[in-house]
């Protein structure tokens, strides 16, 4: 008695065989990582074809959103200098102003993910408008 899963599999070569999810799934994992450039690119035209507004709003919002990581780190650094200078004698009122700076740029950070998260969302809309659109014509 055959199980579910053992249909024969047809040969690759034979044009009259059926194409099945198998054959799908295996012609995926065999493309090159080559090709993702490609890719990569045209999905980026895509995208540019249908929201040229929104790509270049995420895109500032993606540098913004590093420039707060890195400010961040910056803020962290002194925040950690500082606290190690007060277990050696300094006033615990060095440590407020790159507390507040930290605060104030997470702050930041997290109201451009917020945005950022939306934009995706709406571009990716965009994107899946405009491609139905280019299929159906």
């Amino acid at each position: 008695m055959r199980e579910v899963g053992d249909a024969e599999q047809p040969k690759s070569d034979d044009a009259s065989a059926p194409f099945t999810y198998d054959e799908f799934r295996r012609r995926r994992r065999d493309r090159p990582l080559r090709e993702l450039p490609s890719l990569t690119r045209a999905s980026v035209r895509l995208v540019h074809r249908a929201a040229p507004r929104e790509l270049r709003i995420e895109v500032v919002l993606s540098i913004a959103a590093g420039l707060c990581a890195a400010a961040q780190l910056v803020f962290t650094r002194q925040l950690l200098q500082r606290l190690l200078q007060i277990d050696d004698g300094r006033e615990a009122r060095a440590i407020i102003w790159p507390l507040v700076g930290f605060v104030v740029v997470y702050s930041v950070g997290s109201i451009v993910a917020l945005v950022q998260s939306e934009m995706r969302r709406v571009l990716g809309e965009l994107a899946a408008s405009y491609a139905q659109s280019m299929v159906a014509q």
